[in-house]
């Protein structure tokens, strides 16, 4: 009895917190406002005490939000448009009917800030296109026709620009990768819903650490508050330091120590991106050891061991010890046309030490791996694995099946494979029907009872 009494007691106050952010989406509630620098600042909206201070006071670069920077990645859109609006804007206290978010854009630009106004307004064009009914789209049609709204916020209330392409005939890559991995930004998912559940995830986490606690205080619900609003406004902040930026085609290629540790890193990535605003941006970082140099609408920046290129239309980044050079032939084998629907295109060559990790998982004496991802009604996974001989390939077929096959039997997402065998290789794909994969809700929820 005593056991059970203090387990009981133990989960009060757990349940506590886990059953208000159920209920309100937050611990508490916080108080906005702007800073003379443009930055969010917040506060405790019923602690007296509490003094505003700003939400990203240790920088983006320390800011704890986990794993949201990969939406990025993944998303179809510019980074701006991974900003939450809903919050966003009302941290602004924007009102949020249809009428007034049309009224808030196609007014005068205020004196103070106007550059921080023009990304505010786009995010409200952005919740505009989000509800999509005939008020907002009638809304849009209006924004893109004022000739009195700059260019930017005209085309983003229609979109109709060209997307740019890493040439392969240009394309730097080192001979020895470990990892080659190709994303087409064009055939991307909306990601904006992973930056809520990010922020309920953050949440959550929070619950957990407080639930630890012997006598959690008001200062710790601010911290997990503040701390998880930073997943929603992560992608604004971005720009706000660096400049608007769109990525559309990019590659990613790394080397690994035998520990299998990242050692070496290039990346290139095609797109739309202000190299002045990207100065200003490093700049104000303040690192040890960083030089940067702005001239001609070219920004280099260099550290110890990194050194980064940013042009309107492409950004390159690499570690300074690795040897690039255009390798046209690799170029054309990773990317693809833009008519193909792929999203993500990884490839292991021969001789990558992730290989022989493989085997660990039931894929022994693999020799390559070709994968690619698409998000279309259904998400499909395909990988092409290359084997010593057929003998091998037989093999494996068998195996990959006996491996998967718990996760064909969840009745929830209905997965499909097809594993078929051609000489040395197997090709296997996977896919999973959209309409399958759970709510928002329903990953709040199941959010809820993993931390708890």
């Amino acid at each position: 009895m005593i056991v059970l009494a203090a387990a009981a007691a133990a989960q009060k106050p757990r349940s506590a917190f886990f059953g208000r952010i159920e209920q309100d989406n937050r611990l508490l509630a916080l108080q906005w406002q702007r800073g003379a620098d443009g930055a969010l600042q917040w506060k405790d909206a019923t602690d007296e005490d509490s003094k505003f201070e700003p939400l990203f006071a240790r920088g983006i670069a320390a800011a704890p939000v986990g794993w949201t920077p990969f939406a990025f990645l993944l998303h179809h859109g510019d980074v701006l448009s991974l900003t939450d609006a809903d919050f966003h804007l009302r941290r602004l206290a924007v009102d949020l009917t249809t009428v007034e978010l049309h009224r808030f854009v196609r007014r005068p630009p205020p004196d103070a800030l106007p550059e921080l106004d023009e990304l505010d307004r786009a995010i409200a064009i952005d919740l505009l296109r989000q509800r999509g009914d005939h008020e907002a789209n009638t809304a849009l049609a209006a924004i893109a026709a004022d000739k009195k709204l700059s260019a930017a916020l005209q085309q983003r209330a229609a979109p109709n620009y060209v997307r740019q392409r890493l040439d392969p005939a240009t394309l730097q890559l080192p001979e020895d990768a470990d990892l080659l991995l190709v994303l087409d930004h064009a055939h991307g998912v909306d990601a904006s819903p992973l930056v809520q559940i990010g922020y309920f995830s953050s949440l959550c986490s929070s619950c957990s650490v407080l639930s630890l606690l012997k006598a959690p205080t008001r200062k710790d619900l601010q911290v997990g508050q503040s701390e998880s609003e930073m997943v929603t406004e992560y992608a604004f902040e971005v720009v706000r330091q660096f400049g608007c930026a769109r990525l559309d085609h990019t590659c990613i290629a790394v080397r690994l120590t035998e520990l299998g540790t990242p050692d070496a890193f290039a990346v290139a990535s095609a797109g739309s991106f202000d190299p002045a605003a990207a100065d200003r941006g490093i700049r104000a970082l303040s690192l040890p050891e960083t030089t940067c140099e702005h001239s001609a609408e070219v920004t280099k920046a260099s550290w110890p061991t990194a050194s980064a290129t940013v042009t309107p239309t492409l950004v390159q980044v690499q570690t300074k010890d690795w040897a690039l050079q255009p390798r046209a032939d690799l170029a054309k084998q990773l990317l693809r046309e833009p008519s193909d629907p792929t999203l993500v295109h990884v490839v292991l060559p021969k001789g990558s030490r992730l290989l022989p990790m493989l085997a660990n998982v039931g894929f022994a004496g693999l020799q390559r791996v070709d994968a690619t991802f698409a998000a279309g009604e259904r998400l499909e996974l395909a990988l092409e694995l290359y084997l010593p001989d057929a003998a091998a390939a037989e093999r494996l077929a068998d195996e990959v099946d006996e491996h998967w096959r718990p996760l064909l039997e969840n009745p929830v997402l209905v997965p499909d494979l097809k594993v078929t065998v051609d000489g040395a290789s197997v090709r296997c794909l996977l896919s999973v029907p959209c309409a399958k994969l759970p709510s928002l809700a329903d990953a709040r929820k199941k959010m809820v009872e993993l931390a708890r």
